[in-house]
């Protein structure tokens, strides 16, 4: 079933879902960042009040016994570490004139309970009147700061926190936009060409270049599309060539019983038509229990059973079973071991394994030449190896040799041996190479250290 592509045309837009996810994260960011400024601006600036007004009362503590005596007049004590220090009688409250020493006056400090941070009368924004009282028997102990404010100790700084929100939210929302939609153009080109690839058109690129993991994902989708292009002709090839599969059998079969129907043939010749039916029935039953078995396979509903087995024993096995076929082409199957051996495996699903690679061995082997069955063990690894002396595999054959949809022209049968083999080997956790020369062609299995042991079959 194919994937239908949206005809409707992309609006022509930058706020597209990638930008806008880029947009409300940062904003999300913003906003974040700027909660935690304010935050710690309200923790700074308490801190800071708290240090100021602690340093006060330390030095004030000195005044406290000058202010002891009853009657003291209202004075200026004096000024230490920036603090001007001055006593307020209860009788006289209002007598020194404290505007020419600090930027305040007296109504100012009357309002003032304990302590308090009032604005100056400098005319500066950030100049600021620490105050701060302490009531005595006879009168009040004050103590007078002018501080000017830093950045984060001025209550202004929302104010300015607020403006730079505003500034990225005028200047730098263009960028953003602009830089997603950079981001998300590519995004959607490659969207329409995998659209436009699901409906089989193989001739759109998705080829970019932007220097980035976006190239990267542009070039291993050109690297699928051209993986499934090549699957799909070798579908086509495959359907075509099973197909001609089953239509020679079918073919005879015809043919043999309308010869038989019409008594075109005598009794004795019409057992030898029977016996061409039979075989081609055989041979077509054969082709659908290997396609079933193939689908089973890659549909995960082939059961394997597992089991020690005598490798000796299977691989001998597999040779009876084709000595038949050796002998007719003169072949000759020599067989070598290093040693006795046993494997974990489904002995049918193994068996099937062998017998393949010997059939296809003694297939491409010239008359009256030998094929050898090697194994040995090295580095832990267990390696069976099937070799025979024809001519070579193509450099397209060694590519697709395992692709269940590839026939070789110098295949007779239908194609699926070598993968269901695949299927096998890959359940069975065995690794396979092919190696091919023009002296010899080598399928090997290799059989790693858990899977086997080379303890003498009992």
């Amino acid at each position: 079933m194919s994937v239908i592509a949206s005809t409707a045309r992309e609006p022509m837009i930058m706020l597209n879902r990638i930008t806008t996810k880029i947009v409300s994260r940062l904003f999300a960011a913003f906003a974040i960042i700027l909660f935690l400024i304010m935050l710690a601006t309200i923790f700074i600036d308490l801190s800071l009040k708290n240090t100021q007004f602690s340093q006060m009362e330390t030095v004030m503590n000195e005044y406290k016994d000058d202010v002891t005596e009853s009657n003291l007049p209202s004075q200026i004590l004096g000024i230490k570490n920036g603090v001007l220090f001055l006593f307020q009688n209860n009788q006289s409250m209002h007598s020194l004139n404290v505007s020419q020493y600090i930027a305040t006056d007296w109504q100012t400090i009357d309002g003032v309970t304990e302590k308090e941070i009032v604005a100056s009368n400098t005319g500066d924004p950030f100049s600021y009147i620490y105050i701060l009282k302490q009531p005595q028997a006879t009168g009040t102990l004050i103590g007078l700061k002018l501080v000017n404010a830093t950045f984060f100790g001025n209550s202004d700084i929302y104010r300015y926190l607020l403006i730079i929100l505003l500034f990225l939210i005028v200047f730098v929302t263009p960028i953003i936009l602009w830089s997603g939609y950079q981001i998300s153009k590519p995004i959607i080109k490659l969207k329409k060409d995998a659209l436009a690839v699901a409906n089989g058109d193989y001739n759109r690129s998705f080829t970019l270049k932007t220097h980035d993991e976006i190239e990267e994902l542009s070039n291993a989708m050109e690297y699928m599309k051209k993986q499934l292009e090549n699957k799909q002709e070798l579908q086509q090839e495959f359907i075509a060539g099973i197909s001609h599969d089953f239509k020679t059998p079918l073919a005879v079969i015809e043919s043999s019983i309308e010869v038989l129907a019409d008594n075109l043939v005598s009794e004795d010749e019409q057992a030898e038509y029977y016996n061409v039916i039979t075989n081609e029935i055989k041979r077509l039953d054969t082709l659908v229990n290997t396609i079933l078995d193939l689908s089973m396979m890659q549909e995960g509903l082939y059961t394997f059973h597992y089991a020690p087995l005598s490798l000796d024993n299977i691989l001998m096995t597999t040779i009876e079973s084709v000595q038949i076929l050796a002998q007719e082409k003169g072949v000759t199957l020599r067989f070598n071991t290093d040693n006795q051996y046993r494997i974990i495996a489904d002995e049918t699903a193994i068996t099937r394994v062998f017998y393949n690679f010997l059939d296809n061995a003694i297939k491409h082997s010239p008359k009256n030449s030998n094929v050898e069955i090697n194994v040995s063990s090295s580095h832990k690894t267990l390696t069976i190896q099937f070799t025979n002396y024809g001519d070579p595999l193509t450099a397209e054959e060694k590519d697709n040799i395992w692709n269940q949809y590839y026939k070789s022209n110098k295949s007779s049968g239908s194609g699926l041996g070598l993968a269901i083999a695949k299927y096998i080997m890959d359940n069975h956790e065995f690794t396979y190479d092919v190696f091919s020369n023009k002296k010899a062609t080598t399928f090997s299995i290799h059989i790693p250290e858990a899977k086997y042991t080379n303890k003498k079959t009992p």
